[in-house]
């Protein structure tokens, strides 16, 4: 068989390639697969990654055809490059440093993509068209920790949009008119706009607009509960207590 498959940690510590292993092979990661060094490192062989793919510097440059259904991580600084034409994704994109196509092609995106690491807020970067595919919705997801350190997403290129937005409160308090650029881009094709936003950790009430510039994806904080509206709330709450303990003592 031509298929390799491993379920362990792989580290390439410094800048040599992974090698060939044969005509049509594949290398189906299950485990890590984690890139260090400053240079390039290639991968020469199909890549069919479902467990986790690292660049914690310099370029991971897959040169034969991939596939991601899993999660691909890059560090500040780092690049993941694809030979595909179309690189499409239906996993997780993550990270804060860049993704490209050796032919600067279109990213296709029907999974996630999370600016940022664990707890932490970032930039993404995509050198290319990014596709947010319509046919196959994904999600873009961004954290709001405050005004000046949320998610970002930078695309050198056109976008076309679809799938959904995930906005997740990271330490942000909520002020009605407060703006949030979270993806940039030149060209926005077709009109296409998202389907939907989803917002999470915010508590009810919390709303979002989402205004389509020139060359951006802007949020803005659209409703934020008033104190008087969660005083009544608790009022509210307080009188159902009241008449549920006294109906229990009228049948005790």
């Amino acid at each position: 068989s031509n298929a390799t498959t491993t379920a362990s940690n792989f580290i390439l510590a410094g800048n040599q390639g992974a090698g060939d292993t044969g005509a049509g092979a594949v290398f189906s990661n299950l485990g890590s697969f984690v890139k260090q060094g400053g240079a390039i490192t290639e991968i020469r062989t199909n890549l069919d990654n479902q467990g986790l793919v690292k660049v914690d510097a310099g370029t991971l440059t897959v040169t034969s055809a991939f596939t991601n259904g899993g999660q691909i991580e890059v560090a500040a600084g780092a690049t993941f490059m694809g030979s595909n034409p179309i690189f499409v994704n239906e996993g997780t994109l993550a990270g804060r440093g860049s993704y490209a196509t050796h032919v600067n092609g279109d990213i296709v995106n029907r999974g996630a993509i999370i600016p940022g690491t664990a707890g932490t807020t970032g930039l993404l970067s995509f050198v290319g068209d990014l596709d947010l595919d319509e046919a196959t919705p994904g999600t873009l997801n961004f954290d709001l920790a405050s005004l000046t350190d949320f998610d970002v997403i930078a695309v050198s290129d056109d976008v076309t949009l679809g799938g959904g937005i995930v906005v997740s409160n990271a330490g942000y308090n909520a002020v009605i008119g407060d703006r949030f650029v979270v993806l940039t881009f030149d060209q926005r094709v077709g009109g296409a706009t998202f389907t939907g936003l989803t917002t999470q950790g915010f508590g009810a009430g919390v709303a979002f607009n989402v205004i389509y510039n020139l060359h951006d994806v802007t949020l803005e904080v659209a409703a934020v509960p008033e104190p008087e509206t969660w005083g009544m709330l608790l009022a509210g709450l307080g009188m159902v207590g009241v008449a549920v303990r006294r109906r229990r003592l009228r049948m005790a």
